[in-house]
């Protein structure tokens, strides 16, 4: 945006700001091939420190540093003291709880820096997409304003005057009136291909596009009004195309599922010909900074693992999404959740016992107490290990090798072996053996299988994930996919 405004000097003062210009220019260079430098973006630390830009953009951590270091006195203290104007702050719902306390008073430090704590001397602006419903929680924003940075905030319906909460809106998509119909569906991976080479011929575009059912007239208006520019010849063809104008009206009311979408739109439900079709709508506009036919955006709702889950028959059966039964030739069979020894790999049953002595996969019980998660080792055609005879003189054992049950493979009856009947009457065919391996707060810090102990933590893992672990994995895999030239976080924000 200020590219066309050299006068205002912008920067980035952050830890990832290089010291010196050299170092800077080099860098911005390899984040940024083939983009020119900006004679109003100041890239480095001592080019800032010379001559502070008009817009300063930062982070909490780094403000702390700037009002503390003596070399960067020059934003706070004489002449550059008196040009504070704003202060902004974007994800503003962010700052809550701890956070936002030392936030709200980093706001104040700066405040009583620059201005001496003068109320309303600048003007502070909070930006969030997700603070706040409708009007009526602009009260509350209100309120949530003020306590961050300290200044008055108000929101009367009845007063503009005293409206200091500027809701977002939503721009409509250009929906045409009519449509002349629909291409072959195939047309769209084909068009996805083309316009995905560096050389884009509007001749192939026009080829495929009489080979697949596309209106000569629509063509030949397409090809008039695009003035040799590829985005503007799709623009022409995709405005009247039934199933981008169906799509347009779908994501008008609501957002929509990619299965759902590709369902509706595509008889043989393709969600192929969906992606290639969002996609050419997406790169479909009369201008290079002009709204698309479908400014679309994927989201991915990521969620761990939540545990492994077995049957142990007909067969063991791993997986990976919570399930309490399965169905085979007509005969149910309880699933279990799983964990395994991290050091011989031997399987466990992992669950509470309820009322019935069924073993059922951790809830509310195990939350509120974790004594009550009980691990049973599947004995697998092998017997435990047996109690170590001089530690058992010493009174030394602190994990005894367990009681050994008769645990039902059908619906999870559970009771010891040294019991005369059986846990249920699915039948004894179906009776798994297993040892009630001893835990303490949700731990096992002996294997019965291998004999190994650890007095910290449990040698036995269940197979649950936590979210950032996982949202790390696959976001590092999906950024690796990206094309080298496309990788620019560094200057653009993604969504």
């Amino acid at each position: 945006m200020l590219r066309n405004y050299p006068a205002i000097t912008f920067g980035s003062y952050t830890g990832e700001t290089e010291q010196h210009e050299s170092q800077a220019i080099q860098k911005f260079k390899k984040v940024n091939p083939g983009e020119k430098l900006l004679p109003n973006e100041l890239l480095s630390r001592e080019k800032m420190q010379q001559s502070p830009p008009h817009i300063l953009l930062s982070n909490y951590a780094m403000l702390e540093y700037l009002l503390l270091r003596p070399e960067d006195n020059v934003f706070f203290d004489g002449v550059f003291a008196q040009e504070w104007r704003f202060f902004v702050v974007d994800e503003a719902h962010t700052y809550s709880g701890a956070k936002g306390i030392e936030m709200a008073m980093l706001l104040r430090r700066l405040k009583d820096r620059v201005v001496k704590s003068k109320p309303m001397a600048v003007q502070c602006i909070g930006t969030s997409a997700t603070l706040g419903g409708d009007k009526k929680d602009f009260g509350r924003v209100a309120q949530f304003g003020s306590g961050l940075f300290g200044e008055p905030f108000e929101w009367h319906e009845q007063d503009p005057s005293r409206q200091d909460i500027i809701a977002g809106s939503k721009k409509n998509l250009a929906v045409a009136d009519s449509s002349w119909g629909e291409p072959k569906a195939d047309l769209y991976i084909k068009w996805e291909t083309l316009i995905q080479k560096s050389d884009v011929k509007i001749f192939d575009l026009i080829r495929s596009s009489q080979e697949s059912g596309i209106p000569t007239n629509i063509i030949q208006f397409a090809e008039k009004e695009s003035s040799g520019h590829w985005s503007r010849f799709i623009y022409h063809v995709l405005a009247g195309d039934k199933r981008v104008l169906t799509l347009q009206n779908m994501l008008e009311q609501k957002p929509c599922y990619l299965k759902d979408v590709a369902r509706q739109l595509f008889k043989e439900n393709s969600e192929d010909h969906l992606v290639a079709l969002v996609y050419l709508a997406n790169k479909a506009r009369l201008a290079e900074h002009d709204q698309p036919l479908l400014p679309a955006r994927y989201h991915l709702f990521i969620r761990a693992i939540e545990g492994g889950y077995c049957t142990l028959l007909p067969k063991k059966q791993l997986f990976l999404e919570r399930r309490e039964k399965i169905e085979v030739d007509g005969k149910t069979y309880a699933v279990f959740e799983t964990a395994v020894c991290r050091q011989c790999s031997s399987l466990y049953l992992v669950g509470e016992l309820n009322e019935k002595n069924i073993l059922k996969q951790p809830g509310n019980r195990f939350y509120e107490d974790p004594n009550k998660l009980e691990y049973y080792l599947v004995l697998e055609n092998r017997e435990p290990l047996p109690d170590n005879e001089d530690e058992l003189v010493a009174g030394l054992t602190e994990y005894p090798a367990g009681e050994r049950y008769r645990l039902c493979a059908c619906c999870g009856a559970n009771n010891p072996d040294s019991y005369v009947d059986l846990p249920c009457s699915c039948g004894e065919q179906y009776l798994v053996p297993v040892v009630l391996v001893r835990s303490k707060d949700g731990n096992v810090h002996k294997c019965p299988a291998c004999g190994s102990v650890i007095s910290i933590g449990s040698i036995v893992r269940r197979l649950v994930l936590g979210a950032e672990a996982v949202t790390s994995v696959l976001g590092t895999a999906i950024y690796q996919q990206i094309p080298e030239g496309n990788r620019r976080f560094g200057r653009h924000r993604s969504s």
